[in-house]
């Protein structure tokens, strides 16, 4: 083949990227994806605890099954949760806890096995995550404690050989120490209530000297010093309940309530009233007396603004457990109720407690507890009551709430609880029934029977979507080949629908119909988020169902039918997230189904009442919806349906014919005789189809168009509906159980090996077909063809020995081949194999009028090797530009509205030439560098024309993915 080209390396640019790449192995044996319908392994579940918010993730500590009590994080927008760092491998675990924010770190406290408990710190990534300082050399703990920011530091306590003293870390091993050994030797100063004031910190501490009292530090030697001697020499004073309000500390005494500004000798009294309980709102703070009394006071911390509020119990006094605030407000709880202030007077709020205080978390001005009798509940309050009651029903399924923690980044709250299906694992709450979801469980039991079944397979932008069940249904999933990457859209315990039927992907989102109470059956979306599911339109309102179904891709749009309760079903059109109904043809015009996609338009059977069902075409409008042909005369109508597509016409079946369209009445036209039995079935370039005559049934195949169809003897007793394009040729099973490769004549025709009984075909990645077939020694299994004897084999054994997994495939997804296979330890689940080189066709060429679409074929881009890219069937004379891009997740159209391009705008030309005999080729040269392995690329050529006349068209596209 002459050409006249010039190339221009696409490669070279990608190289420097190459250490960012995975490498591929030769071979990827299957692996399972993910066991997306798991048990519990253990009915105590994963005993999540120390919910702590960190940006708009979650960290807490949880036990898997496998690795013990390890940190975890959980992503609450995106619901991803993983664990963070196996820091003690094996079933004990580092048992992680004091989760402490400071800016973009959070430090703990961990055992690694190796070092004791210690201080650790961690950036959120695995990477990221370390030991301080091992501050009690070896296995010894030096147990840190009481764990506060102040200013860009963290104060803690830990025991060492000088004793429990104060510590302080910049996070780094050298700028972690001990700030003072206040009680010299092995004796103990306890330090206890680290409090941050400005940019010190002030705590309680005791010395032989001087007894508890009051202390400061700068987080120096020098600078730790005695801050009140509030009862002379070793005298206990005994400050407690240390808070700030405004510049000052707060604390009380047996004496009453304290004031201190920080600088040695600054205390002052400011109440007689001794507070057993302490809280402060930033501007002022509240304390309650006792024990056995609960008077209540307000103070900005002088002794001018401290006034009583009353005592709670009135007449019956009931001393206060505990003391917190919800804004401005106080809340305090005793042992069987819980007491707010309206502004005039204490107020008993609508709560009966059990007696225990319970665990609370505050975000903006809402305290939130668990709480509650008989069983605990989350509640929520303001100090008032109106604003106390219950954020979730009791009734919701599951019990034991606790370990409360809230991550104010994104407003969400998290949760322990326990269900029958999950043990105790975390939950996550915006504060609603409806926004309650569990996070993940994070104890799945691997050796079960209980199966997903995956089905429903299509990608969209690079994702694969299916439906499969999770244990709670079956629901939308999604998944880019890994284990971490493949989970359901929307997380068991959330609201959502239930899924049904079709799934069709429309540029980077998919489409279904699914139903939810309120709104019934209906059509939703998702792009593969929480936030990015959601029903698209509510087409009969109410609880009532639309029951969308022939969903059908054309291009940018989305056709499909539906009902409404009083009109009827009617034909609607999405398109730019718009929904809108097309009337089509003069009452009582109805649509009977969408049969298939020419171009933005869609191929239809409708029944205008005059010539009953027969084949129409809709463009989208109400007027460019027209009737392809009156097949049977009269009102009985031809019944078309099998509609398939082959490159730049469809097909479809119609009273017996095989009618072959572009979309317009003209180009509408019978390419049969009438006796055809079973077909159009389209592999490729080529249509399938079973013709009876002379008594007996002959396989007949097509390239659509008058004096192209011709019989191929020898496919008259194959399945058809099984043809299945692998490259130029067609794969077949014949009735008799043996796989044919065919090129569509009868000298073309081969038998692959004998060895291959019982073959399904499941589908192919350009490269190879992917089958299962049986043998005595493995039953049926995963096997593999190119296409020749010699390349056809089993490919894996999943359920070792005689035993069958019996693969079903999906489909391919950005050069991954996803099916589900069934094994005794996971049930039916997902799997996928990742075969190295691929080749994926991308969409539709575009055509002259009257003509074949030209198209792109590509043979495997294997490192070190030299992809072959193909343009054929080009009708007029015509510049054929060769381009080549990263993998784009969409597509946009050309100006002319004809031609879509599947490229990034920035796509690198790889070579210009005039196609010779209506053909071009050009020769990708691919660099043996195992860094490229796993790069994605496409690549399209477009035409241009050399007339005046001529039209721009261009090829479909073909996704490349590097490798062995």
């Amino acid at each position: 083949m002459k050409t006249r080209a010039h190339r221009s390396p696409i490669l070279s640019p990608l190289a420097a990227i190459a250490a960012l790449l995975p490498v591929l192995p030769a071979q990827q044996p299957p692996a399972l994806v993910a066991d997306l319908n798991p048990r519990v392994s253990n009915p105590a579940g994963s005993l999540p605890s120390g919910f702590t918010g960190f940006g708009d993730r979650a960290i807490f500590a949880a036990d898997d099954g496998s690795n013990g009590p390890e940190p975890w994080l959980t992503d609450t927008v995106t619901g991803a949760t993983t664990l963070l760092a196996d820091l003690n491998p094996g079933p004990v675990g580092s048992a992680p806890d004091r989760f402490t924010v400071l800016g973009n770190t959070v430090f703990f406290v961990a055992d690694d096995g190796v070092h004791g408990r210690e201080l650790w710190r961690s950036d959120g990534s695995a990477a990221g995550t370390a030991l301080v300082l091992d501050a009690a050399i070896g296995a010894v703990a030096s147990e840190p404690q009481d764990l506060t920011v102040v200013g860009s530091l963290l104060y803690f306590t830990a025991a060492t050989a000088n004793g429990r003293e104060l510590w302080v870390s910049d996070g780094t091993a050298t700028g972690t120490h001990e700030v003072a050994d206040l009680a010299p030797g092995a004796t103990d100063s306890s330090p206890a209530e680290l409090t941050a004031l400005g940019g010190i910190v002030c705590f309680r501490a005791t010395t032989p000297a001087t007894g508890a009292e009051l202390w400061r530090s700068d987080g120096t030697t020098a600078g730790t010093v005695l801050l009140e001697d509030l009862v002379a020499g070793s005298a206990d004073g005994n400050p407690r309940q240390l808070a700030v309000v405004g510049a000052a500390l707060l604390f009380g005494t047996a004496t009453g309530l304290w004031r201190t500004d920080g600088t040695s000798g600054g205390a002052m009294l400011v109440d007689g009233h001794s507070p057993t309980l302490l809280a402060s709102t930033g501007t002022q703070a509240y304390f309650a007396t006792g024990p056995t009394t609960s008077e209540v006071f307000v103070t900005d911390g002088t002794a001018a603004n401290t006034q009583s509020l009353g005592t709670v119990g009135g007449t019956t006094p009931e001393p206060v457990t505990a003391l917190r605030v919800a804004g401005q407000r106080p809340v305090l709880f005793t042992a069987v109720e819980l007491w707010g202030f309206d502004g005039t007077a204490l107020t008993p709020l609508p709560l009966i407690l059990n007696g225990a205080v319970p665990a609370t978390v505050s975000m903006g001005n809402v305290l939130y507890f668990l709480a509650g009798l008989p069983t605990q509940v989350p509640f929520r309050t303001d100090g008032t009551v109106a604003g106390t009651r219950p954020f979730l029903q009791a009734a919701t399924p599951y019990n034991d709430p606790r370990e409360l923690g809230a991550v104010p980044a994104t407003g969400n709250l998290l949760f322990s609880a326990f269900t029958p299906l999950y043990g105790q694992e975390p939950w996550i709450s915006n504060g609603t029934v409806q926004g309650t979801h569990p996070v993940a469980d994070l104890t799945p039991q691997s050796g079960t029977t209980a199966s997903a079944e995956p089905r429903k397979f299509v990608e969209a932008g690079g994702t694969a979507f299916l439906f499969a069940d999770d244990g709670a249904g079956l629901t939308l999933c999604r998944s880019d080949g890994t284990t971490a990457g493949t989970r359901p859209v929307i997380p068991f315990g959330r609201p959502r629908p239930t899924v049904s039927g079709e799934l069709v992907a429309v540029g980077t989102k998919v489409y279904f119909p699914a139903a939810m109470n309120a709104t019934g059956n209906e059509l939703w979306v998702s792009d593969g988020t929480v936030a990015g599911t959601h029903i698209v339109v509510d087409i009969d309102p109410g609880f009532r169902s639309s029951f969308p179904k022939n969903l059908v891709a054309a291009e940018d749009r989305l056709y499909f039918v539906a009902d409404r309760h009083i009109t009827g079903r009617a034909l609607f059109v999405l398109e730019d997230d718009e929904v809108r109904e097309i009337a089509g043809g003069p009452p009582p015009f109805r649509v009977d189904g969408v049969l298939g996609a020419i171009g933005r338009g869609a191929v239809l059977r409708a029944n205008d009442d005059t010539t009953g069902r027969e084949p129409w075409f809709t463009d989208g409008t109400t007027a460019g919806t027209v009737r392809l042909a009156d097949v049977v005369a009269g009102t009985g109508g031809s019944e078309p349906d099998r509609f398939c597509w082959l490159g730049d016409i469809g097909l479809f079946w119609a009273d017996f014919q095989i009618f072959a369209t572009d979309g317009t009445p003209a180009g509408t036209q019978a390419i049969t005789l009438r006796a055809v039995t079973d077909g159009p079935h389209a592999a490729g370039r080529r249509a399938y189809f079973h013709f009876f005559g002379n008594a007996t049934y002959n396989a007949f195949v097509t390239l659509g168009r008058i004096g192209t169809t011709h019989q191929v003897p020898p496919l008259d007793l194959a399945d058809l509906s099984s043809a299945t394009a692998l490259g130029s040729d067609t794969l077949l099973i014949s009735q008799h159980g043996a796989l044919l490769r065919t090129d569509g004549t009868a000298a073309g025709t081969v038998t692959l090996p004998a060895s291959v009984t019982q073959p399904k075909i499941l589908a192919t990645d350009e490269r190879f077909a992917w089958f299962t077939s049986y043998d005595g020694a493995a039953g049926d299994e995963l096997w593999r063809t190119d296409g020749t004897a010699a390349g056809t084999a089993r490919y894996a054994d999943i359920e070792p020995g005689s035993a069958a997994s019996l693969p079903r495939l999906l489909g391919v997804s950005n050069g991954r081949v996803f099916f589900s296979a069934d094994t005794p330890a996971y049930g039916r689940e997902l799997w996928a194999v990742d075969p190295g080189a691929s080749v994926q066709s991308i969409g539709h060429g575009c055509s002259p009028a009257g003509g074949f679409a030209p198209l792109l074929a590509a043979t495997s881009p294997v490192l070190g090797g030299t992809a072959a890219l193909t343009v054929t069937d080009v009708a007029a004379p015509a510049v054929s530009v060769m381009l080549a891009s990263l993998v784009t997740t969409g597509s946009f159209r050309f100006p002319n509205g004809q031609c879509d391009y599947f490229l990034e705008p920035t796509a690198i030309v790889l070579g210009l030439a005039l196609p010779q005999n209506g053909a071009y080729a050009h020769a990708l040269a691919i660099p043996a560098d195992p860094g490229l392995a796993g790069l994605p690329l496409r690549a399209q050529a477009i035409l241009l024309p050399t007339t005046a006349a001529g039209a721009t068209t261009a090829t479909p596209a073909v996704a490349l993915v590097l490798g062995s």
